[in-house]
């Protein structure tokens, strides 16, 4: 079996894509899919520059730049073809107005997000940190409480299980750790 070449970009596709999950939890867009159309980049190019597949080249590698303003971004050659930009409008079905609700479920899950990818760098720690910081963690954080907002999170993802989870959900999140 041969042995498989490592990329040389490896390195740099890591750490574009981390800098790209923060700089997003803290920017204007709400998703991906946001940031992918307002910027003009294909989402599946996005999506594959934030999972570390792909490092953004021509057009892209510019928008990226002058949006997000990141150092490693410059660090890149721009090759492929650079646009003239375009003056279209946007298409009518993203000029309809939603609605109020929408507008705070859509505010709430953005802020759901933000702090997940927060919770994800902050966990980071404990990924590589030492026996002992795991313990603080779990002396510091109930086994229950993450518990809770695991079944929480998986249950919203399907209405059926998630008004089952709602029927039979009683706890309350910091119940049980009295001596943070």
């Amino acid at each position: 079996m041969a042995a498989k070449i490592k990329d040389p970009n490896d390195d740099i596709k890591q750490q574009l894509a981390k800098e790209l999950r923060i700089w997003l939890s803290q920017s204007k867009y709400a998703s991906q899919s946001q940031f992918a159309k307002d910027e003009g980049i294909s989402l599946s190019n996005i999506k594959k520059y934030f999972q570390a597949r792909r490092l953004p080249v021509g057009d892209s590698l510019r928008r990226l730049q002058e949006t997000t303003k990141l150092e490693i971004l410059n660090k890149l050659p721009i090759k492929g073809k650079v646009k003239k930009e375009s003056k279209k409008k946007p298409p009518v079905e993203s000029q309809i107005p939603t609605p109020i609700t929408s507008d705070l479920a859509h505010e709430n899950a953005n802020r759901v997000w933000k702090a997940l990818i927060s919770l994800n760098n902050e966990l980071e720690f404990f990924k590589s940190g030492s026996t002992r910081d795991r313990k603080v963690f779990r002396d510091v954080i109930s086994g229950e409480d993450v518990g809770y907002i695991i079944t929480l999170l998986k249950a919203l993802f399907n209405e059926d299980q998630f008004q089952n989870w709602i029927y039979f959900s009683k706890y309350e999140i910091g119940s049980t750790k009295d001596d943070r």
